[in-house]
C-alpha cells in the first residue's frame, strides 16, 4: 500500500486489488467532501524514464477525455512517488458479474443493459478509444440503480506495456474471462473497436443465458458462455 496520500488525494483506504493496479477510496485535498476512487498502478515509473512517463500520461489524458452518462468518469491523473494514478468517480453498488450470479436478465433488463453499453461504446469509439477489456466485472451499477456504468476505458494501452506486465499480479486461471476474449485477440491481434463489439455481444449472451447461482461446469464454459469459442480458431 502507498503512503496515506498521493498527488492531490489523502486518507487512502484500500477498496480492491487487481492484477495491474489497486483501487483506493480517497478524499481530495482541495475539498474533503469529494470522495473518489484512486486506481494506483503497481509498476514503478522511474523519474528519468521520460519516454515511459510521456506514454503513460498521454494514455491517461485520453481516458480523461471521455464523458458519458454510462462511463465512469476519470477526472484527474498524475505520477507521484514513482506511481501512476487515475482519479475517478467512486461508485457504491455492484458489478454486472455479481448480478449475473442471481440468474438471467429479463428481456426488458437486457434491453436496458444493451442500450447503456451501446451508448458508452458509441461515445468512446467516436473518440477513437476502444475499451480493451469489456467484461462483466468492468460494468458497475450504483446502489438502487439499473443504469450501467463502464469503468476502465482504454486502460489496456497502459497494461500492455512491458513495465506493467513485469509487475502484474499473476491471476488465477479464469476460463470465464477467456470466454469474453475475441478470437482475433486470442490469436495475438490488437484489440480494436470491433473487439469491443464482440465482447458486447458476449455480455448480452451471458445476461440472457446466465443460470442461477450454480456455476456452469468448467468443461462447458468455452462452449456455452459465448457464441464463438477459442477452438473455432483452429478450424
Amino acid at each position: 500500500m502507498p503512503e496515506d496520500s498521493i498527488g492531490n488525494y489523502i486518507n487512502l483506504a484500500p477498496a480492491a486489488q487487481g492484477r495491474y493496479a489497486d483501487l483506493y477510496k480517497a478524499q481530495a485535498v482541495f475539498n474533503k467532501r469529494v470522495i473518489c476512487a484512486l486506481k494506483i498502478f503497481k509498476f514503478p515509473v522511474p523519474p528519468h524514464n521520460y519516454d515511459l512517463r510521456r506514454a503513460l500520461l498521454l494514455e491517461a489524458a485520453a481516458a480523461c477525455e471521455l464523458y458519458h452518462d454510462n462511463i465512469v468518469r476519470v477526472f484527474d491523473y498524475g505520477i507521484d512517488g514513482g506511481k501512476l494514478y487515475l482519479a475517478m468517480d467512486f461508485i457504491t453498488g455492484e458489478t454486472l458479474e455479481n448480478r449475473l450470479r442471481a440468474g438471467p436478465f429479463t428481456p426488458q433488463q437486457a434491453h436496458k443493459l444493451a442500450a447503456d453499453i451501446a451508448g458508452a461504446l458509441c461515445c468512446a469509439h467516436q473518440a477513437g478509444l476502444p475499451h480493451g477489456n469489456l467484461v462483466a466485472r468492468n460494468i458497475l451499477f450504483r446502489e438502487g440503480s439499473q443504469d450501467a456504468k463502464i469503468c476502465d476505458f482504454h486502460l489496456h494501452k497502459i497494461t500492455a506495456l512491458p513495465e506493467a506486465a513485469a509487475f502484474a499480479k499473476t491471476p488465477p486461471s479464469d476460463r470465464a474471462q477467456q470466454a469474453y476474449t475475441p478470437p482475433e485477440v486470442l490469436a495475438g491481434g490488437e484489440h480494436t473497436a470491433r473487439s469491443d463489439i464482440y465482447q458486447f455481444g458476449a455480455l448480452l449472451y451471458a445476461a440472457l443465458r446466465s443460470r442461477s447461482r450454480s456455476k456452469p461446469s468448467a468443461g462447458r464454459l468455452s462452449e456455452t458462455s459465448v457464441p464463438i469459442s477459442a477452438r473455432s480458431l483452429k478450424r
